[in-house]
């Protein structure tokens, strides 16, 4: 944390999470200091997961309980969605929201 703080006022070439995590990873490799790593916590055999469908009823009380979750997602979207064109708008100095249908002439 102190190399974070710190290090912008010596300058501001180099991001200074950049520099603390590369101290972090010289001290703990020249100490031989034990840490989790990848492999410890997951496998890494470079193989994509297999499709499948998953084995639930399809029933009303399972889209009850979907609905919810499924409509949060949606707004979430959708949000986004319209972060990105606000940003859009921002970076091209145009409005996004006028949508020009191709069939239109003139």
């Amino acid at each position: 944390m102190l190399i974070v703080i710190g290090f912008p006022r010596l300058t501001k070439a180099i991001p200074a999470s950049l520099i603390a995590i590369l101290v972090v990873f010289g001290l703990v490799s020249l100490l031989g200091i034990e840490t989790k790593k990848v492999v410890d916590i997951a496998s890494v055999s470079g193989s994509l997961p297999h499709f499948h469908l998953p084995n639930v009823p399809w029933n009303w009380e399972t889209l009850q309980l979907i609905f919810p979750y499924s409509l949060v997602m949606a707004a979430v979207g959708l949000v986004e969605s319209l972060l990105t064109l606000n940003m859009v708008d921002e970076i091209t100095a145009s409005k996004g929201t006028q949508i020009v249908s191709p069939w239109r002439r003139g």
